[in-house]
């Protein structure tokens, strides 16, 4: 291999192996960081998020249960679930990258905060319940797969390369709307849908894929790929 050819290939690899550092930064600036442990989850979480960490560890081991019997998976996860305060917006996110883990933002539960712990559980469960889903989703690997991923770690997962936002949150999206509640049970979240069937037209498949990041997207792969998933459920 040429010399430069050589130097080309470790900068590569020096680059993607330093992007492992930059997901894992999620309590960067906080200290006395506590952590305790459920059947199935590590919560890891500062001292301004410890009303939360209790309320998901009430509540994480028995949603994960659930996912697994209608997805069919078996329950042979443990990963950590980290809290952070760190951002404006509730919102979580499920990575493989370095490690399999669950971050959840928490900006709900501060001292000024106004909204009932009612509906704040609901909300933010329904969010931790989403990325639930795409941990046991993405994580159900066989065979040859299986053995890779546990040789070699959880970030190589082809799962994350090979299907589409449409599937991947479509699945997501279609579980948590199971029981009632959920984006496919929102009318504002399915306008384009309902929009959809009452004209009688629908977008091209590239444009709800997700694979194009291209007008239109935004939420358009998980609806369509929520009814799409959901239909799959009922009719197979």
């Amino acid at each position: 291999m040429p010399h430069f050819q050589i130097k080309k290939f470790f900068g590569v690899l020096l680059f993607w192996g330093s992007t492992f550092f930059l997901f894992a930064g999620a309590l960067s600036g906080y200290t006395d960081i506590k952590q305790f442990s459920t059947e199935f989850f590590d919560i890891i979480y500062p001292p301004e998020s410890e009303q939360t960490a209790f309320l998901l560890g009430k509540h994480c081991d028995k949603l994960y249960a659930e996912i697994c019997t209608e997805l069919g998976a078996e329950t042979d996860l443990h990963l950590p679930i980290v809290i952070t305060p760190g951002q404006d917006s509730l919102n979580a996110y499920f990575t493989p990258i370095p490690y399999n883990r669950i971050v959840v933002y928490d900006t709900a539960v501060t001292a000024s905060n106004t909204v009932s712990l009612t509906v704040f559980e609901e909300t933010l469960l329904s969010v931790l319940y989403h990325e639930l889903v795409h941990a046991v989703s993405l994580n159900m690997k066989r065979g040859f797969v299986k053995f890779l991923g546990q040789m070699w770690g959880d970030y190589l997962n082809p799962a994350m390369l090979q299907p589409t936002s449409l599937f991947t949150e479509g699945v997501a999206v279609a579980l948590e709307s199971h029981k009632g509640e959920g984006r496919l049970n929102d009318g504002f979240a399915t306008q384009e849908l309902l929009q959809s069937k009452i004209e009688g037209k629908f977008p091209a498949w590239r444009n709800v894929s997700g694979a194009r990041d291209v007008f239109p997207g935004g939420t358009m792969p998980y609806i369509f790929g929520g009814a799409f998933t959901r239909w799959l459920r009922d009719a197979y």
